[in-house]
């Protein structure tokens, strides 16, 4: 009997002493882990529970209808600056418009924008006086000339006339008909110019805190409070801007400084720094923090402060490094939740980045500071995650109006910026245009940085060409009545406004010389 039970000793024997096939570390299938029961000492297999990661709750984004933005361009190249304070709403409650005006403005189907500016030539044949500019989409109003004008002006005069316009007293000026800016998404205009009473930017300022602004929103502070440090400086301006857009009117109120022949301790250096640059144009402004107004202290509203700063310099420069915080990308609401600079063009001598403020109540004039450079090996490798901005047209790819602009002293001048719009709204719309320029580019930088150092050492020389350019402007301005849709008509007119140029400049004063000559022989041979 014995001898018929070995063979089953031997078979638990081998099961004992023989290792499972598996490591011990895999006892129990996959989720489950081997615990040795403590009563009989058996190892079973257990579920095991997965300890999920807290995931920390994501603030919520919140957007109010007022927003504050401080725009600062900075042209490296001309050693100018441009600063501008801005706060807009579509709240009446924000900023306060007079019902009937705002309902007239609702209830213009046509109408494109309201504009009371006290800008430096506001408007064509107008210096110093301040303007209303009612501008109106004239397609439809009439095929003529003289129609558009008849149709334009009973629209304006309903609505500053009729609609007590910020209570000033206005007086009609002019009408000027626009071509269409297809680029900037503003229509075929007819802009209606009158002429009202002077008031400086400063006094403005205080008709509008007392009058149109909340006052939750002046004594909130914020980036009204740089608006108010900006109209110190006599050559501030002021602009209010009126926009319908479905049932709702945004409101802009703005305030710009231009800044000329900055020092050399901000434009010969690689830093940017917004708070020295506000400090060049308004002395008494020492602040060493920017803080955002305390409206949105309760909530999370990110995009509704922001501090735009556009840096125009040769090519080849990008940024180098960054004092505060880098947003790299934004593809959530927690990207939004740290403060930061969004760069959204870093190449082809344009750089410019936006600083938003994240959950903070300030930032720091250090934290502002962003440095750049022309060294390929430091370049910090910003990856732009916007649209192609490569692809806009700008006055850094396309080339600036170096001369011109040396001429009347800033890019922003309005001679310069009506030679900026015929060349990106019209020239560069065809394909003739854009090889035009092209050609023309090659040609005009092989002079144009040296005959603009000059006028800007040699201010009688500067007024000479001046003098040369009126002309050309007047002739170009032409280009603002026509609408250019084809290859042909592009090409028409631009010979036309060659070849009247070339009499201008050339046939004229030979004709005129000749003439001199001819009368200086005759008046010898008598002798």
């Amino acid at each position: 009997m014995f001898k018929s039970l070995l063979p089953v000793l031997f078979v638990i024997s081998v099961l004992l002493l023989i290792p499972p096939a598996h490591s011990s570390h895999d006892v129990c299938s996959p989720g489950y882990i081997a615990v040795i029961d403590s009563e009989t000492g058996f190892t079973k297999c257990v579920f095991e529970p997965k300890i999920q990661e807290e995931i920390p709750p994501q603030i919520e984004l919140e957007f109010a209808d007022f927003q504050e933005h401080l725009q600062i361009v900075l042209n490296k190249k001309n050693a100018t600056s441009e600063l501008s304070a801005i706060l807009i709403s579509p709240n009446s409650q924000d900023i306060f418009i007079p019902p009937r005006l705002e309902s007239t403005i609702l209830n213009t189907d046509s109408l494109h924008a309201v504009v009371f500016s006290n800008k430096w030539m506001c408007a064509p044949g107008l210096a110093a006086d301040p303007c209303i500019l009612v501008q109106i989409n004239r397609e439809g109003l009439g095929e003529f000339t003289e129609t558009v004008q008849k149709n334009t002006r009973e629209i304006a005069d309903q609505i500053v006339y009729d609609s007590q316009f910020i209570g000033l007293n206005a007086e009609f000026h002019s009408i000027v008909i626009e071509a269409g800016k297809p680029s900037q998404n503003i229509p075929p205009l007819a802009t209606v110019v009158y002429v009202t009473n002077y008031f400086p930017t400063e006094r403005l300022i205080s008709l509008v805190g007392n009058q149109t602004l909340d006052a939750g929103i002046i004594n909130a502070g914020g980036f009204y409070s740089i608006l108010n440090t900006l109209t110190e400086n006599d050559y501030t301006e002021f602009h209010l801007t009126l926009i319908p857009d479905n049932d709702k009117l945004v409101r802009n109120v703005m305030v710009t400084l231009s800044t000329s022949n900055l020092p050399d301790e901000i434009i010969n250096v690689d830093t940017v720094s917004p708070l020295d640059l506000i400090t060049a144009s308004v002395p008494s402004y020492t602040d060493n923090e920017i803080y955002r107004s305390e409206y949105y202290s309760e909530g999370f509203f990110p995009l509704n402060s922001v501090i735009n700063v556009l840096v125009i310099t040769e090519p080849g420069y990008q940024v180098k490094s960054v004092n505060g915080g880098l947003i790299e990308t934004i593809s959530s609401p927690r990207d939004l939740e740290n403060a930061g600079w969004f760069f959204t063009s870093n190449s082809n001598g344009k750089i410019e980045g936006k600083f938003l403020f994240g959950l903070d109540e300030y930032v720091s004039k250090n934290d502002l500071v962003f440095s750049i450079t022309n060294n390929k090996s430091e370049y910090l490798g910003i990856e732009l995650r916007t649209q192609n901005v490569e692809t806009e047209s700008t006055d850094v790819e396309n080339g600036g109006c170096l001369i011109a602009t040396a001429a009347f002293g800033s890019e922003m001048a309005p001679q310069v910026q009506l030679l900026r719009e015929i060349r990106d709204d019209t020239v560069l719309k065809t394909e003739s245009g854009s090889a035009f320029m092209t050609k023309f580019n090659n040609f005009y930088y092989l002079f144009s940085p040296t005959i603009a150092d000059y006028e800007r050492e040699n201010p009688l020389f500067k007024e000479s060409v001046k003098l040369l350019l009126t002309p050309l402007l007047t002739s170009l301005t032409l280009l603002q009545f026509v609408d250019i849709d084809s290859e042909s008509e592009m090409i028409g007119y631009g010979i036309s406004i060659i070849l009247l140029n070339i009499t201008m400049y050339f046939v004229i004063p030979v004709v005129l010389v000749l003439k001199a000559v001819r009368k200086i022989q005759k008046i010898n041979l008598n002798d």
